[in-house]
């Protein structure tokens, strides 16, 4: 429902960041690790009120899978800290020969600057879109 959008940074980074659990039973929040390493941005999307950040998967044989990794979808959330005013949406690409799954999530939270890694409601999609571009003639 914006007039401009821009494109943002992609690729590879290295970042350091929390890593958090939930634990199930008691929903307490702990610290599991801290990430020193590389994460890897297939692409973002930056509106005046959002920024949108995707990992993305082409399987052109159609044969591959649902294979989605949760912690390669938020890992590249940690580059965005400093614009903690923007909502922070991530998203999923999967083109799988002519079908393309298209999954939102919702808005990205931070935990004390970090990522809790199982929380549900954050990897639960909020909205699943298949687009099939098959053309018939």
């Amino acid at each position: 429902m914006e007039n401009k959008c821009y494109i943002g940074p992609r690729g590879v980074k290295r970042s350091i960041f929390d890593v958090y659990f939930k634990d199930k039973k008691t929903q307490e929040i702990v610290k599991i690790f801290k990430y020193k390493g590389l994460e890897d941005l297939y692409y973002s999307i930056f509106t005046e009120s959002c920024i949108y950040f995707f990992e993305g998967k082409n399987f052109p044989d159609g044969k591959g899978g649902l294979d989605l990794g949760w912690h390669k979808i938020i890992y590249p959330a940690s580059r965005f800290k400093k614009y903690s005013s923007k909502r922070l949406i991530p998203g999923y690409f999967l083109k799988l020969g002519t079908v393309v799954y298209f999954v939102v999530f919702p808005d990205f939270q931070y935990c004390k600057r970090g990522i809790i890694l199982n929380d549900k409601k954050q990897f639960t999609p909020e909205h699943i879109f298949k687009i099939d571009l098959k053309i018939e003639i």
